[in-house]
């Protein structure tokens, strides 16, 4: 007896558990309707499961780590847009946390030297992020490569890096100028860089109507009002993004893309993350504006830039790329310094090295991968190809530039650490090895 009851009530659990699914099913879609008074379909919501690319006016606030950025690591430069701050405690860069110090000038290491030394070889390391991690990561085995060029026979190598993360031509070329003004006494100039120039206008300046050429991220470091209050809802509004998406990429998979109870859960949640965002940047953007005025102040925004076609970008930013190192060559050549220009390798130049399996889990984004970092590859897609041909008219023009893209095709190993264009320390050193060889060729 005890049996036959026990049988009926789990047939009458599993029978009332199937009906609920199946009023779930058939019911949820029309809920949302009762409740929005909208009509969404199980189609449409799909569809908001799938990636979806706006570059270049993709206008995600990328906000990582921006309190530490804002409060502790970087401070405003009234030439160079910014540097690191030397008081903070803790510096970071790429993701790594560094221990070599950062100078009074805001740049790691030891300040620029003052004083020329006939029995040394002073080198000015600029450039972004890479160029900072080769100065960091690399210097050793530069150090001992440049050492045994017969130019520098005999000389102490003294590394120096004017390289910060995110820095992009004209500040390589401003800062230059400005040490030189200082006094600075350079031997040599290496100048690591292209990838920033070509990824960072276009995705953090330009969809906000700030003017390219200003520094990366311009209308947070100009605005009067960047106070650790701002920067608490910039770090809010990407946390809500980075959460949304990993919603969307749970409910993009089966089951749930194709039940029509969890696409409802999808779309509700999706509805109520839009609204929080929206909120959060309707109050950062107000405490961004004068006097509380929708339009970006001159101080934010810069000169008003206006471009005709996705690609007119591109091209505008390889001419004004290839111009600042012109100027930087015309500088160091006016006062006797060894200029070399290097465009710096990256994992997304098309056959430029094939990726180890562990390069293509960490360091690789694909065509069709939704991540918010793609605008990455697509920089590099797009306007490495102008940087090259631009760097074939800087070499025609005699001045001493290179292409290191191809530097890692025949190696095996893994260089790339990271989804943007950071390497490992022995990518670092591969790559010491390699300028410096191209240095010795061509120093006299």
């Amino acid at each position: 007896m005890l049996l036959k009851k026990l049988s009926f009530y789990s047939l009458y659990f599993f029978i009332i558990l199937f009906v609920t699914a199946v009023a779930l099913e058939l019911l949820s879609l029309p809920a949302i309707y009762i409740s929005s008074g909208e009509w969404v379909s199980a189609s449409q919501i799909q569809e908001t499961l799938k990636e979806k690319k706006t570059f270049p006016h993709k206008k995600d606030i990328l906000a990582k780590e921006v309190p530490d950025r804002w409060i502790k690591e970087y401070i405003l430069h009234p030439y160079l847009g910014f540097v690191r701050n030397y008081r903070a405690g803790l510096h970071k860069l790429a993701g790594r946390t560094v221990t070599v110090p950062v100078n009074e000038y805001g740049f790691f290491g030891a300040g620029p030297p003052l004083e020329k030394n006939e029995k040394s070889i002073s080198v000015a390391i600029m450039g972004g992020s890479l160029a900072a991690e080769f100065f960091l990561y690399g210097r050793e085995i530069f150090e001992e490569e440049l050492a045994k060029i017969p130019a520098f026979s005999g000389k102490k190598i003294n590394l120096y890096s004017i390289a910060l993360g995110g820095m992009k031509q004209p500040q390589q070329v401003l800062a230059l100028n400005y040490f030189m003004s200082l006094g600075a006494r350079f031997d040599m100039v290496i100048n690591i860089d292209g990838f920033n120039e070509m990824a960072l206008p276009q995705n953090e300046n330009i969809p906000f109507g700030v003017f390219p050429y200003y520094p990366r991220l311009w209308r947070s470091y100009a605005s009067k009002a960047m106070d650790i209050e701002s920067a608490v809802l910039m770090a809010g509004i990407y946390r809500e993004k980075a959460r949304n998406e990993e919603w969307r990429r749970f409910f993009s998979k089966r089951p749930f893309n194709i039940s029509n109870f969890f696409l409802a859960l999808w779309h509700v949640a999706e509805t109520n993350s839009k609204r929080k965002i929206a909120t959060l940047e309707k109050e950062f953007n107000k405490r961004l504006r004068e006097k509380g005025t929708e339009e970006l102040s001159p101080q934010e925004a810069g000169p008003p830039y206006k471009f005709g076609s996705f690609m007119d970008i591109f091209n505008d930013a390889a001419g004004f790329w290839g111009r600042s190192s012109r100027q930087m060559w015309d500088l160091c050549k006016g006062e006797d310094i060894l200029y070399f220009h290097f465009l710096q390798p990256n994992q997304y130049v098309p056959h430029s090295k094939k990726l180890t399996e562990e390069e293509m889990k960490v360091a690789y984004i694909g065509v069709n991968e939704n991540d918010m970092l793609s605008y990455y590859r697509m920089g590099v897609e797009y306007g490495y190809p102008l940087l090259q041909m631009e760097g074939q008219k800087m070499s025609q023009t005699g001045l001493p530039f290179f292409d290191l893209t191809g530097a890692f095709k025949n190696v095996d190993k893994s260089v790339y650490r990271d989804r943007c264009c950071h390497l490992n320390d022995f990518g670092y050193n591969l790559l010491a090895r390699d300028i410096a060889a191209l240095i010795g060729e061509n120093a006299h």
